[in-house]
């Protein structure tokens, strides 16, 4: 029987390049909340949120 693993391989992941966090952290400063920010860009809350913590001030 074959098991399952949990998570994404690191093939798979997704990359985002400057341009495209740097976008969304303007567009979660302009938004009403990171969530809706997060939907609109097509990515998780809890992605941009880390973002916002480590992103250079």
């Amino acid at each position: 029987m074959a098991t399952k693993t949990s998570g994404a391989s690191p093939d798979k992941r997704r990359k985002y390049g400057d341009a495209f966090k740097a976008e969304a952290q303007r567009l979660a400063g302009e938004s009403r909340s990171t969530q809706a920010a997060a939907w609109q860009l097509g990515i998780s809350p809890k992605l941009l949120y880390r973002w916002r913590s480590s992103w250079p001030r």
